[in-house]
């Protein structure tokens, strides 16, 4: 795999992503926060700053208690009308 297979997908994901949060600020905060709608907050999913070795970052989100996100919990949470998810990170 060369270096260009993998770099030019992130350049497109993150020009997709500058994109589409700068069609957001056309407006001010109270705009984009409906046009953003309800959302659902994952907890401390990926926000864990335990300093050791895991075996796989499954592990890493399951330290603080939570449990792995999964497919089912996203149809589940758009079912449920949330249009937003937020991911905390360290």
């Amino acid at each position: 795999m060369n270096a260009l297979t993998v770099i030019l997908p992130i350049i497109l994901l993150i020009s997709l992503i500058l994109d589409y949060l700068w069609s957001l600020k056309k407006g001010n905060s109270f705009d984009i926060v409906r046009k953003i709608g309800i959302g659902y907050n994952l907890g401390n999913a990926f926000d864990s700053t335990y300093f050791t070795v895991l075996e796989k970052p499954e592990d890493q989100i399951e330290l603080n208690g939570n449990i792995a996100p999964n497919k089912d919990m996203i149809k589940k949470l758009k079912k449920y009308g949330f249009k937003t998810i937020h991911l905390p990170v360290t």
